[in-house]
């Protein structure tokens, strides 16, 4: 993560915790405590310019999607935040504010995950199937694609990364 984060240089760094199992009051006192703001989403207003306004209006390089039993935060601040017992947070490198638009609206609703994944899905697809079209009749080629397996995933994160504004960490 260290050499891709640093080749990138991202402007912000998202954090994905599932808490279920911790009550929110404690926790999210201890993101106040740091000085972070925090913000829950409003089920009657639209999410897209929520989401704008809790952008807009906080600052910090580290943002944080806290999600509880039922209920999803938003925190964002200037340090950086873990503890051991929360277990596997999903960590994004994200390039601009666009990107981290992109995203939360992502974590945030089913609906706005579908309708920005869906034409990266399919276009991976189309390329999948070219490449296995082709690996077929060329038994070297798909020994080179296995071996070079590794370096390809580092190097669709960086297409994402530039493309999408924001990559898997």
């Amino acid at each position: 993560m260290m050499i891709v984060e640093r080749l990138l240089s991202p402007s912000y760094t998202v954090t994905v915790l599932n808490l279920k199992k911790f009550e929110p009051k404690d926790v999210l006192e201890g993101f106040r405590g740091r000085g972070f703001h925090l913000w829950k989403p409003h089920a009657g207003l639209d999410l897209e310019l929520e989401v704008e306004s809790f952008i807009a209006s906080t600052y910090g390089k580290h943002v944080y999607v806290l999600r509880f039993e039922g209920e999803t935060y938003l925190a964002r601040g200037e340090e950086k935040v873990l503890r051991k017992e929360w277990k596997g947070p999903k960590v994004y490198l994200v390039r601009h504010e666009a990107g981290l638009k992109r995203l939360l609206l992502q974590e945030l609703s089913l609906k706005a995950k579908v309708s920005l994944l869906l034409p990266q899905w399919i276009l991976w697809s189309v390329v999948g199937f070219y490449a296995l079209s082709w690996v077929k009749e060329n038994f070297l080629v798909s020994f080179l694609l296995t071996v070079f397996g590794f370096l390809l995933n580092d190097i669709v994160r960086v297409v994402d990364y530039l493309v999408l504004g924001y990559c898997n960490a």
